[in-house]
């Protein structure tokens, strides 16, 4: 089902590392204190080329991470 996608918008899950191992196109939401695989700063990841990162700001909500402009 992944490969019949555009582009696919995720949280951190196993589905957004298998999106971005077949190369998907792949909006993730991250949490502000993120697991060690998405590094600390950026909204890309060396490992891991169509992920886009959206990190949650400290101490924000959700929504911020929803309305996130680059």
């Amino acid at each position: 089902m992944i490969t019949t996608t555009d582009l696919m918008i995720t949280a951190d899950t196993m589905a957004a590392h298998l999106a971005g191992s077949m190369g998907n196109p792949t909006l993730v939401a991250i949490q502000s204190i993120a697991n060690f695989y998405w590094g600390t700063s950026g909204a890309r990841t060396a490992s891991c080329s169509p992920l886009r990162l959206f990190r949650q700001a400290p101490h924000a909500d959700w929504p911020d991470v929803g309305t996130a402009r680059t």
